[in-house]
């Protein structure tokens, strides 16, 4: 899917890294989870890979052996924003602490 995104040429898509793919366990549905620098960007990439979708799933067709791929959904990766939450809050604590 990386090698996929690469190819595209969308430069709504420059800042955007694939950070993970939860698929269903009968493989029909594959949520693809991205990470983008800007927040601001969020959207637009999104945007952007609903319209390569046809063309991101082609790709994996072409490169993964197996008989039927799945549909593809684009989301943010929850993680990055939690992740960022929790850097903040420790950040917070030790300001206070310093106080």
């Amino acid at each position: 899917m990386a090698s996929e995104l690469a190819r595209l040429d969308d430069d709504r898509l420059e800042l955007a890294s694939i950070t993970g793919v939860e698929t269903s366990v009968e493989l029909s549905r594959a949520t693809v989870y991205i990470s983008v620098l800007d927040d601001e960007a969020a959207s637009s990439a999104l945007e952007a890979l609903e319209e390569h979708r046809l063309q991101l799933k082609q790709g994996v067709a072409r490169s993964a052996s197996i008989r039927k791929v799945p549909d593809l959904a684009f989301a943010l990766d929850p993680s990055i924003s939690a992740g960022e939450r929790v850097d903040q809050i420790l950040r917070d604590l030790a300001d206070e602490a310093e106080k």
